[in-house]
């Protein structure tokens, strides 16, 4: 999977590049690495593949992370 993969996925379900990140415990740069052609590796690339064939499971993401479906994804601080 390249980089710009990813983020076509991350587009598709309907997030932004930080919503996603903050979604997963990812660094909001290490998606904006995706965007520049990095791509994701391990379980990041795992998780992806997944919500590529299952768009639906984000909002399985969203319960666990405890963030109400539609409500946007803050960063906790």
């Amino acid at each position: 999977m390249t980089g710009p993969e990813a983020i076509a996925i991350i587009k598709r379900i309907g997030l932004t590049q930080r919503q996603f990140a903050l979604l997963v415990g990812l660094h909001p740069n290490s998606v904006t690495a995706w965007a520049n052609g990095t791509p994701p590796m391990g379980p990041a690339q795992a998780l992806l593949r997944l919500l590529d064939h299952r768009p639906e499971d984000v909002e399985v993401l969203r319960a666990i992370a405890g963030v109400e479906p539609g409500k946007r994804v803050k960063a906790k601080g």
